[in-house]
């Protein structure tokens, strides 16, 4: 399959962040008062809009709201992010590849606009990708599906691939009508993302082998 456009996700995808999401969850639920939840748990049942999950773990009630949790979410995520996160293991080559091959590299992002600008500038990938999209301030809660299309480049749909780590980027690919794949090295399971009928791989070194035949 030749593809002309890829949209990649950020956390969980080009980010190796997925420990760091589930730690900065804990601190959260601790400073609440309620109990930590395993790693599993959090890659078994994470789904968006978060809304629903939040509220099955006791964080949002009648008197603390999203931006209350998030809020006290990032400033742990972001003391820690120079630190602890990493790009996953080959995406770097991967990327670097699709550009060597002039193929159209955007990402689409539930993080907030501004902090995933800075996020790419962090890691010097500014100069692969021709769109970067995050969410608009104060919808971060809604997902990505909103403002999907910013990214989408006036491609046969049948040459644009999505490519993610949770059931929310195959529903993206789905609404778009183009290809989706799905890293089970994020913060989904495999066991959540084979609820849905995109191709699924274990490592991005796998990746290669479909987006460059």
């Amino acid at each position: 399959m030749t593809f002309k456009q890829i949209i990649w996700d950020w956390n969980g995808t080009i980010l190796d962040d997925t420990d760091l999401n589930h730690e900065s969850t804990c601190v959260v639920l601790e400073k609440h008062g309620l109990p930590p939840i395993t790693l599993d748990y959090y890659r078994n049942n994470l789904r968006f809009p978060l809304t629903p999950f939040y509220e099955k773990l006791g964080l949002m009630n009648e008197t603390r709201d999203f931006a209350e949790i998030a809020e006290d979410f990032y400033a742990h995520y972001c003391k820690k992010f120079i630190a602890d996160i990493s790009l996953h293991e080959n995406v770097l080559d991967i990327i670097k590849r699709g550009a060597d091959l002039n193929l159209e590299q955007t990402i689409l992002s539930a993080r907030s606009h501004d902090s995933l600008l800075e996020e790419v500038e962090h890691f010097t990938l500014s100069q692969y990708f021709s769109k970067v999209q995050g969410s608009i301030k104060g919808e971060e809660h809604k997902g990505k599906l909103d403002y999907a299309n910013r990214v989408l480049s006036d491609h046969d749909p049948k040459e644009v691939v999505m490519i993610g780590d949770t059931i929310h980027d195959y529903e993206i690919a789905d609404a778009l009508g183009i290809h989706s794949i799905l890293i089970a090295k994020g913060i989904n399971s495999r066991k959540l993302l084979e609820e849905t009928p995109a191709e699924i791989l274990d490592s991005h070194a796998e990746l290669a082998e479909i987006l460059f035949k």
